[in-house]
């Protein structure tokens, strides 16, 4: 191999995964989300929350029975950390239990960037009152990132 291809090849493989490092926050799509809702409950106790964490901000929609709030801040986040936990928790096998039905939802997602301009969600826990499906991941990884979620949402 020739010097100037060797340098081409390292070329490449640097700034190939900087580009890649660099792609989740460009491509302007979610780390993390959260979402609650309140289940099957007399209209003045019905609250919903999406809190969805970007590499420069956390974007929250609380709805309190109609009256819808939006907030946005601004902030910073190690996105090569929350992606590597993310890794993580994507390997762990996930746990599905039943439980009671009526009942909330409650779901903490992480998200991996495809190839292909796509997003792979990664469930990290899930509670879905209305069928009564549980899903947990056992993960270290999985609990680090509700933390994170719990954290920025309040």
């Amino acid at each position: 191999m020739s010097r100037f291809a060797a340098l081409f090849a390292f070329a490449v493989l640097v700034f190939g995964s900087l580009a890649a490092e660099a792609a989740p926050a460009q491509r302007g799509g979610p780390l993390l989300r959260l979402r609650q809702a309140s289940g099957f409950v007399p209209r003045p106790l019905a609250k919903s929350l999406d809190c969805r964490v970007y590499a420069d901000h956390v974007a929250i929609e609380r709805n309190f029975a109609g009256v819808k709030v939006e907030e946005t801040r601004a902030m910073t986040i190690d996105t090569g950390a929350i992606y590597s936990l993310i890794g993580e928790a994507k390997k762990a096998k996930l746990e599905t239990t039943r439980g009671p039905v009526d009942g909330p939802f409650i779901a903490y997602e992480g998200f991996l960037i495809l190839p292909a301009d796509g997003l792979e969600t990664v469930t990290l826990s899930s509670l879905n009152g209305g069928t009564g499906e549980m899903i947990s991941n056992p993960s270290e990884s999985a609990q680090i990132l509700k933390n994170v979620l719990d954290g920025l949402c309040q």
